[in-house]
């Protein structure tokens, strides 16, 4: 239960920062608003969702980058094999995860395929949360290197 109160909550959080910063999010050096960037091209053979403009990468808020940084040395540093060490793993990257967040000012296109990273990024962390056995847990972190590295395909 307390699990659920807790991810609603920090989901929520997530819409509501990310929605209410003033700040634009750019891609090459201007502004979405206003601009017509050509057609959105599905990449990856539509594996993964996420859209680019004309083969670009979207650029992401430099605010929110040092805590991406910090997820990705977690998760390549970790060197644990007990469960208890994948859920302090797991607990670690929801925080990094909260600043990440809370640090989002971007909007438009590059905001909503950011999204499409991140919730499943979000559910593979959580899923990591719960894992029963270390096993599982093992399999769960898999997941979240291949989301990890996926983000560099369509982000910078």
């Amino acid at each position: 239960m307390n699990r659920l109160i807790l991810t609603a909550a920090i989901g929520s959080m997530w819409l509501v920062s990310c929605t209410s910063q003033p700040k634009e999010q750019t891609h090459e050096g201007h502004d979405h608003e206003g601009h017509d960037h050509g057609t959105v091209v599905e990449t990856a053979a539509g594996t993964s969702g996420i859209n680019l403009v004309n083969g670009a990468k979207w650029k992401v808020d430099s605010e929110m980058l040092p805590h991406l940084d910090s997820m990705e040395q977690e998760i390549q540093s970790f060197s644990g094999s007990g469960l208890e060490d994948y859920h302090a793993l797991a607990a670690g990257l929801k925080g990094h995860l909260n600043h990440f967040v809370s640090a989002c000012t971007m909007k438009g296109q590059g905001h909503e395929e950011l999204h499409k990273w991140l919730e499943p990024f979000m559910g593979k962390v959580d899923e990591l949360a719960k894992a029963a056995n270390a096993d599982q847990a093992a399999t769960q972190l898999q997941g979240i290197k291949d989301t990890a590295v996926e983000f560099h395909d369509y982000f910078e």
